[in-house]
Formats: C-alpha cells, sequence, structure tokens
C-alpha cells in the first residue's frame, strides 16, 4: 500500500527487502532516478572499498536507478536488515517562527538492540509544509528522504542573507555522537602525568658517646652511612589517546512538487559533517627527586666515620607524546529534485569537515638538585656550582598530528520529469498555475 494512502501518524518499522524500500520511500520519477545514478559517486568513490561502499550501492537501488547490488553486497546488507524506518505521514505541517522542527531518529528508544552506529532511515511524506520566520528542519546523521507536495514560506518579504550554518531552511546535520569503531570511553584523553622520583635521603645523623678516655663510637660504627642518597628518577609520562573521528552525514533525498513564497528568498540548504575530536595531550614527565646532603663524619678513640659525600638528583622523567587529532566526519551525497522552474529558487552550501586538533606535547620532568657534601660544622657547601651532581631534564614528548579534515556532501539538483510524476505519483503532484 502507498505510504500517500496510509493515516497520518509516525511509523516506526522494519523494512526486510530492498524492492520493498525502493517502492515505498524512492521517487517515482525514473528519469530523475537515472540523473541521481549518473552523478551518484561523484565524491564519495574513494570509500567503495570500505563498509560504508556496501551501504551507498545499496541505497542507490533504493534511492537512484542504481542496478540490483551483488552478491557480496547482499551478503554484507544481511546483517542490518530489517532496514530501520521512521516514516512520517502528514497532510500539512507548520514550522513555527524559530522553530527547530527535526526529523531525526535514535536506536536506543525505538530498537535498543541495535548497535549505536547502525544505519537508520526517514522518510517524511507531506502534502504541504509551511516555513515560518527562521523556522528550520533538520536530520542528524540519518538517511533522510522527504516526498512534499507543497513547500511554502510564510513571508514572501525579499532576503538576501546567503545561507550560512546559522542561517539555513533544511540542515542535513551529522550525527551527534562520532562515527568511531573504538568503543574506548576515553578516547581523546590526556595521557597521565608522570610520577617524580622520591627526593635521596640525607646521610644517617652519628652519634657519639662520651667515655672516661673521650669520644667513642658505637659497636655497629661501621654501617653508618653518612652519604646522601640518590635522588629517584622522575617517571615518563604516558602518551595522550587519539580523538575521535567527527558524526557522519548520510544521504538525503528531498523532492519537492512545488515551492511557495521563495521568489525573493530563496530555499536554503545546508550540510556540514561533523569536525574530528582533539587528540588527548601528552602526559608530563615526573620531575627528578633531589639528592640527599651528607652528613658530618665524627672522629672517636674507636675509630673514624668521614664526612658524607654528596649524591645525585634524579632525573626528569619523558613528556608523553600529543595523539593524533580525529579525522572529520564523511559525507553523502544530498539530492534535491524539483522542476526546472523551481531550480532557480534555491540557494546551497556544503561546507568540509574538519580535522581535530593534535594533542600538546607533553613537558619533560625537571631535574633534581644533586645534594652537598659535609664539609666541617661551620660550612655545608659543597662546591656543586657546575650542577654535575644534578639530574637531567626529561625530553618534551611530540605534539600530535592534526585529523584530515574530509570534503562535504554534493549537492545536485535534479530536475523532475512532470509527466513521470502525474503518472507514478499523481497523489502527490500540485500543478503550476
Amino acid at each position: 500500500m502507498p505510504v500517500a494512502t496510509w493515516p497520518e501518524s509516525v511509523y516506526h518499522l522494519g523494512i526486510t527487502r530492498l524492492e520493498k524500500a525502493r517502492e515505498l520511500v524512492g521517487t517515482a520519477d525514473l528519469k530523475a532516478r537515472q540523473r541521481k545514478s549518473e552523478v551518484y559517486y561523484q565524491g564519495i568513490e574513494s570509500r567503495q572499498r570500505l563498509p560504508q561502499g556496501m551501504h551507498d550501492r545499496c541505497e542507490e537501488f533504493v534511492y537512484a536507478a542504481g542496478s540490483w547490488p551483488s552478491e557480496k553486497d547482499i551478503t554484507g546488507l544481511e546483517k542490518h536488515l530489517p532496514l530501520h524506518f521512521k516514516i512520517i505521514r502528514l497532510r500539512s505541517h507548520r514550522v513555527a517562527k524559530g522553530e527547530v522542527w527535526d526529523l531525526s531518529v535514535k536506536s536506543k528508544k525505538y530498537w535498543p538492540e541495535l548497535d549505536h552506529l547502525e544505519e537508520l532511515y526517514v522518510f517524511l511524506l507531506i502534502d504541504h509544509l509551511i516555513l515560518e520566520e527562521n523556522a528550520k528542519v533538520i536530520i542528524q546523521g540519518n538517511v533522510l528522504s522527504i516526498e512534499c507536495g507543497v513547500l511554502e514560506r510564510a513571508t514572501n518579504k525579499p532576503d538576501g542573507t546567503p545561507v550560512s550554518a546559522d542561517n539555513f531552511d533544511i540542515g542535513i546535520l551529522p550525527t551527534p555522537f562520532t562515527v568511531d569503531r573504538n568503543t574506548s570511553q576515553n578516547t581523546g584523553t590526556p595521557g597521565k602525568v608522570g610520577l617524580s622520583g622520591a627526593h635521596g635521603a640525607d646521610g644517617k645523623i652519628v652519634q657519639v658517646e662520651g667515655s672516661l678516655l673521650g669520644p667513642y663510637l658505637p659497636e655497629e660504627f661501621s654501617q653508618i652511612v653518612t652519604d646522601g642518597q640518590d635522588g629517584g628518577h622522575g617517571a615518563d609520562g604516558t602518551h595522550g589517546v587519539c580523538g575521535r573521528n567527527g558524526g557522519m552525514c548520510r544521504l538525503a533525498d528531498i523532492r519537492i512538487n512545488r515551492l511557495i513564497g521563495f521568489e525573493h528568498n530563496p530555499l536554503k540548504v545546508f550540510s556540514q559533517a561533523g569536525d574530528g575530536y582533539t587528540g588527548g595531550a601528552g602526559g608530563d614527565g615526573g620531575n627528578g627527586g633531589n639528592g640527599g646532603n651528607g652528613s658530618a663524619g665524627a672522629e672517636a678513640i674507636n675509630g673514624r666515620i668521614p664526612h658524607g659525600k654528596s649524591s645525585k638528583g634524579g632525573n626528569g622523567g619523558n613528556g608523553g607524546n600529543g595523539s593524533k587529532g580525529g579525522n572529520g566526519g564523511m559525507s553523502s551525497n544530498v539530492f534535491l529534485q524539483l522542476f526546472p522552474e523551481d531550480c532557480i529558487s534555491i540557494q546551497t552550501l556544503s561546507l568540509p569537515s574538519k580535522g581535530g586538533g593534535g594533542g600538546q606535547e607533553g613537558k619533560g620532568g625537571l631535574a633534581g638538585i644533586g645534594g652537598h657534601s659535609f664539609v666541617h660544622e661551620q660550612q655545608q657547601i659543597y662546591d656543586n656550582s657546575d650542577n654535575i651532581y644534578n639530574g637531567l631534564e626529561g625530553n618534551g614528548g611530540v605534539k600530535g598530528f592534526p585529523g584530515k579534515g574530509r570534503l562535504g556532501a554534493n549537492i545536485f539538483v535534479i530536475p523532475m520529469d512532470r509527466a513521470s510524476v502525474k503518472v507514478m505519483s499523481s497523489w502527490c503532484v500540485v500543478d503550476k498555475q
């Protein structure tokens, strides 16, 4: 049963066969289908070797004049069946001033069993759609098809403001989440800061006992260490985690049989996929621990303990590397199908997605300061002016590379063939005056 005959409502259903999807949501204009196929792969040729290519080829069959997909594509498609559709059937709808009418559907609410990256489909079939001032119709990351009898702008006052990311009537926008198979929740997070090295202990203090014959050292004095202990080395900072890829704009097939009120303020259509996310910064290296100071030795009747020597400061840890930024999101093509006389009343803008910035490099840890030797009671300064007993500073990490930007969607304006539409889809045709 054609969707045009369905009662007004919003339906959520599964379609198990491609030919049924073609029949329900594709255009009835066979010539327009052929025109779409002629340009269908422009700009998306390179991804045909990716899993997305299978979706592209199957969707060409549904929305354009693509041939029946290959056995390999059908096998790949089987795990995605049924195709999950939100179908909106309305006679008329008015989008209020400043309102954003979001047609999108999310799997979590209606199909919670689905993978969050599963492609979802939206089909709006409406006889009369009215846009008030600054009203917008958007889709976020779903495959969209619209069949509209009349699209009317409520006010026909002239407006020369060009289409932009903030000024549009129909927006083909990305998924509000990253399209990234990396399931780590820490993606794009900074590396951990390295732990600082422990400070070296000072030399032990000698306890001299008195006796009738003079100062006397305890029996275990040979085990007393007056030298300062070396400081521990700082740990290296860890590397940042790669940024996620931006959200994807999927195919849109918009068919409008008549425009009213767009002569002095054209229909503005905008598309841009999501920017990649910034890569995680590298963690700073830990500081080296300071060396311990030497302590005073002692002279006694039963032995001698020398003054303690200086110690070395620990080396600073190396900083972690910043990670690569995520790539910008991919975009699929947008088709605008109208009668030739309305094609001049359209203004489109498609912008590329931007790659995420590379993560900042971690700083190297500070060098630990060397300890001092004990010289005598009045002077506890060892000649360390050239810092030969200081540790070494850690090396800084390397800044991450930025992610790749990706080209925006191709927006194709496809002239409709009136005779084909009247024969195949007369329910929705509005004759020109």
